[in-house]
C-alpha cells in the first residue's frame, strides 16, 4: 500500500467504537485497523488500569453519570478511536458513551460471535491459563461445575450486546454488525466480504482486497475454532441461550426476554467479568492457592428482620470451619452509610470546585469517598472479626435493622456490597403472620407487622433476584427439608454435613 492510499484512508476512515465482548477478536481487529490507518485505536480504555479508568471508578464509588459525562465528552471531543468489551464497563456508561459517540458522527461497529460455545471455551482456557494472547486454537474443556456458570455469563453479555445495539439504532439508526465466524473465516471470499462490509461502516473511501484479508488473519493468526464446549446437554445450553448458542443482534432466539430478565442479568455480576488479575473474585476464576478449594464468597451477611431464624442460621453457618458470623450490632454500618452519602453528596455538589478559605464549601475539592470506602473495609474488619482472623476466614455478621431503610434500602445494600470482600448477601425470610406472633413483635399491632415485613420480603427479593451474590433463606422450607440448608452451602460453595447441620438444629438459639 502506498502512502498516498494511507493518507486516503486516514481521511476517509471515521472514528468509531467496536462493541464487544472478549474473546471475539476484537483486539486483532483493532490492531489491524490502526496499522492500516496509522491512528491509534484504543483498547477498551475504561477498564481497570487504562487510559480512562478513572470516569469509571468515579462512577462506581457517586453512581453520577452527570460526573462522568463531561469525562466521556472530553474522550469524544479528542476523536478517540476505541474497543469496549461491554462486561468490563458499567452499562451506563457505556449507553453515555454511545450517546455522545452517536452525536459526534462516530461509525458504532458491533463486532460478535455467533457461535457463543466456541468463545466459552476460548474465554475459560484464558482465565484459568492466564494467556490472553495465545495463537494456539481452544482446547480446554471446562469441567461440569463450571458449564452453567459460563452460559449465565454469556446470557448476560448477550443481553447488554442486545441492548447497546437497540439503544444505538434509536439514536443514530445505523450500525454495522461484523460477524467473527465470517471475518476470519478460512474461504478468503467470504472473509473478503466482510471486511468490505466493516469497510463501509468505516465510510472508506477505497476498495478492499484479498490480500488484505490474509493480511488481517496473520496479524493474531487467529482462527474462529470447532472444537464444542464438552461435556454439556443440549437443554442447559437452550435453558440460558436458545436456538443451540448461536447469537444474533436483535435475534427474538437470544433467551433475554422479558425486560426483567435482562435487568436482572445486566445489573449482575455475570454482566461485568471480572479479569484474574482485578481484585474481587468471581465464580469464573480459580481460587487461589491457598483457599479452600469451592468456595465462593470472603465475606456473608445475613440481611433479615427480627424473630426470622436468623441466630438458627448464624449457628449453622458457624458450624463451618473457617467461618465467623457474628451476631446484631445495632446496626453500626448505617452510621458508616450515613457519612458515605454526606461525602459524596458534598463531592458531587462542590466537590469539582477549587476554594479558599472565604468559600462556605472551603475544602469541599478535597472529599475523596473512594478513601472513605477504604478506610470502610478496613474497620469493619478489625470491629468484626480483630485478631481472631486468620488467612481465608469468611466473616461477617447478621442484622435485623433494615427495615429501618424503607425507601433506600438497594441503596444502602450497595454500600455494605462495596465495603465487605467479595461478599454473598443472605436474606433470611420467614411468613409475615408467624413473625407477628413471635417475641417481641407480639406488642405491636399484628396487622401493622403482617404488612410491614410482607413488604420488606417483597424488597429483598427484588434486590436478591436482580443480583448473582444474593441468596434467598426461607425459615419454614428450613425448618421442614429433609435435607436442610442444603442448596445454601451449595451456593456459598461449602461443605454440606447433614449431621453436622442436624446437629446445629437440635441446639436451643436465641430465646
Amino acid at each position: 500500500m502506498t502512502n498516498n492510499e494511507r493518507i486516503a484512508i486516514i481521511k476517509a476512515m471515521n472514528n468509531f467504537i467496536i462493541w464487544t465482548i472478549q474473546r471475539s477478536g476484537g483486539t486483532n481487529l483493532s490492531d489491524w485497523l490502526s496499522q492500516q490507518s496509522k491512528t491509534t485505536v484504543l483498547h477498551e480504555p475504561f477498564n481497570m488500569g487504562r487510559e480512562f479508568q478513572d470516569c469509571v471508578a468515579d462512577y462506581k464509588i457517586t453512581h453520577s453519570i452527570e460526573q462522568a459525562r463531561s469525562s466521556i465528552a472530553a474522550v469524544i471531543a479528542a476523536g478517540t478511536s476505541m474497543k469496549i468489551c461491554v462486561e468490563e464497563i458499567p452499562l451506563p456508561i457505556s449507553m453515555e458513551l454511545a450517546k455522545q459517540a452517536c452525536r459526534a458522527g462516530y461509525s458504532m461497529i458491533f463486532l460478535v460471535r455467533e457461535n457463543s460455545l466456541n468463545r466459552l471455551v476460548s474465554l475459560q482456557r484464558a482465565l484459568n491459563t492466564g494467556r490472553w494472547h495465545s495463537n494456539q486454537p481452544p482446547t480446554y474443556r471446562a469441567p461440569i461445575g463450571e458449564i452453567e456458570n459460563l452460559l449465565r455469563h454469556q446470557q448476560a453479555c448477550n443481553a447488554r450486546l442486545d441492548i447497546l445495539h437497540r439503544n444505538i439504532l434509536e439514536l443514530a439508526n445505523q450500525t454495522t454488525v461484523v460477524i467473527f465466524e465470517k471475518l476470519y473465516a478460512s474461504d478468503t471470499a467470504t472473509a473478503l466480504r466482510e471486511l468490505r462490509h466493516l469497510a463501509c461502516g468505516l465510510k472508506l473511501n477505497r476498495d478492499i482486497h484479498a490480500a488484505e484479508v490474509a493480511s488481517l488473519h496473520s496479524a493474531g493468526k487467529m482462527s474462529p475454532g470447532s472444537e464444542p464446549l464438552q461435556p454439556i446437554d443440549a437443554t442447559v445450553v437452550k435453558k440460558y441461550l436458545g436456538n443451540g448458542g448461536i447469537f444474533q443482534l436483535g435475534s427474538t432466539t437470544n433467551n433475554i426476554n422479558p425486560p426483567a430478565s435482562v435487568h436482572r442479568l445486566v445489573r449482575s455480576r455475570w454482566g461485568r467479568l471480572d479479569n484474574p488479575s482485578h481484585t474481587r473474585a468471581n465464580n469464573l476464576q480459580r481460587p487461589s492457592a491457598n483457599a479452600e478449594i469451592g468456595r465462593k464468597f470472603e465475606s456473608i451477611l445475613i440481611i433479615t428482620y427480627g424473630r426470622s431464624g436468623s441466630t438458627l442460621l448464624q449457628g449453622i453457618l458457624n458450624s463451618t470451619a473457617g467461618v465467623t458470623i457474628r451476631g446484631e450490632n445495632y446496626d453500626f454500618c448505617g452510621g458508616l452509610y450515613r457519612s458515605y452519602k454526606s461525602l459524596v453528596k458534598t463531592h458531587n455538589f462542590k466537590g469539582h470546585i477549587d476554594t479558599d478559605s472565604r468559600h462556605a464549601w472551603y475544602g469541599a475539592n478535597e472529599i475523596r469517598p473512594g478513601t472513605f470506602i477504604k478506610a470502610c473495609q478496613h474497620l469493619v474488619k478489625q470491629q468484626i472479626i480483630g485478631n481472631e482472623y486468620k488467612p481465608n476466614t469468611i466473616y461477617g455478621f447478621k442484622e435485623i435493622r433494615y427495615i429501618d431503610y424503607a425507601g433506600e434500602l438497594a441503596e444502602y445494600l450497595d454500600f455494605l456490597y462495596l465495603i465487605f470482600p467479595n461478599p454473598a448477601f443472605i436474606f433470611n425470610l420467614r411468613n409475615p403472620a408467624d413473625v407477628s406472633r413471635s417475641g417481641f413483635w407480639k406488642k405491636s399491632d399484628s396487622a401493622t407487622v403482617t404488612a410491614e415485613i410482607a413488604t420488606l420480603n417483597q424488597r429483598f427479593r427484588l434486590y436478591a433476584n436482580q443480583r448473582d451474590y444474593c441468596f434467598i433463606h426461607d425459615y419454614d422450607q428450613l425448618i421442614a427439608a429433609s435435607s436442610p440448608a442444603k442448596e445454601l452451602f451449595s451456593f456459598l460453595g461449602f461443605n454440606y454435613d447433614a449431621e453436622r447441620i442436624k446437629h446445629v438444629l437440635s441446639l436451643k438459639h436465641s430465646y
